[in-house]
């Protein structure tokens, strides 16, 4: 027996998180300590240790990119990935911000009613001109960019290690390179994503902010409502049922008088 509809709360399935971050000579810059990478690196390691049932993966570029974790709940292999993360994983010179995001959205599941988040780690220096209007024709209504922009807007040289001595990156003329956090540029694909921008450019932590984004993503949908079709009441006249062959045993029964 079937009658109505009734409304049941979606059982969370958590988010599927892409972080995808950026390995470009630029982030070996340190005016973020220990380095921008390894704060990037750091910092992601206390997100991942607050998660519970979200999926995560990771992209990884430069002039180049990869999807390199797939999406997965182990996240002690997770860390691991995350570990290993250094600017000399790509040859290939540049910071292929779009084609990044591009591969981030393709990572993520399109049949998943779960939210879908990618915090873009980066510094944003060395982009293409056309990456904003490439990022728009990729972007989908169920994904969120939230855009953690990494190092000074002042600038800093970018150390290299030559012969166990340190020194610093130039370029092809011999002119030290100084590299700058390009705000203006990951502001605006924050926008674009609808989602947040934050900076590390100090020793302030970032991932509390990142952590109560997530959380507020995962709220949202613990009080989304689905409906089903029918309302299901057969238990009732089966319960009666039992309960009418139950009594028919034990009534006393006599015989009939002529």
């Amino acid at each position: 027996l079937k009658t109505g509809t009734t409304v049941k709360p979606i059982e969370r399935k958590g988010i599927d998180i892409i972080f995808c971050i950026d390995v470009s000579r630029s982030m070996d810059a340190e005016d973020v300590k220990p380095s921008r990478i390894d704060k990037v690196k750091f910092e992601i390691n206390k997100i991942i240790n607050e998660l519970s049932g979200d999926r995560i993966g990771i992209v990884v570029f430069s002039g180049s990119n990869f999807l390199y974790l797939p999406l997965t709940m182990d996240y002690d292999a997770a860390k691991l990935f995350v570990k290993s993360i250094d600017t000399d994983m790509i040859s290939l010179n540049g910071t292929a911000i779009a084609q990044a995001l591009d591969t981030s959205i393709t990572s993520l599941s399109k049949d998943d009613k779960q939210e879908k988040m990618i915090f873009l780690f980066s510094d944003g220096e060395d982009h293409s001109n056309d990456s904003i209007e490439a990022i728009k024709s990729q972007l989908t209504d169920d994904v969120t960019i939230h855009v953690i922009g990494v190092g000074s807007t002042e600038g800093s040289l970018v150390p290299v290690s030559e012969n166990e001595s340190k020194t610093f990156l130039k370029d092809s003329s011999g002119e030290l390179v100084m590299t700058k956090l390009d705000e203006k540029f990951l502001i605006n694909i924050s926008e674009i994503g609808k989602g947040n921008f934050l900076r590390v450019s100090g020793n302030e932590s970032i991932s509390d902010p990142i952590i109560n984004i997530i959380n507020t993503g995962e709220e949202s949908l613990i009080s989304s409502y689905e409906f089903s079709d029918y309302d299901y009441k057969y238990q009732y006249p089966l319960f009666f049922a039992i309960l009418f062959l139950f009594v028919s045993y034990i009534l006393p029964t006599g015989k009939r008088r002529v």
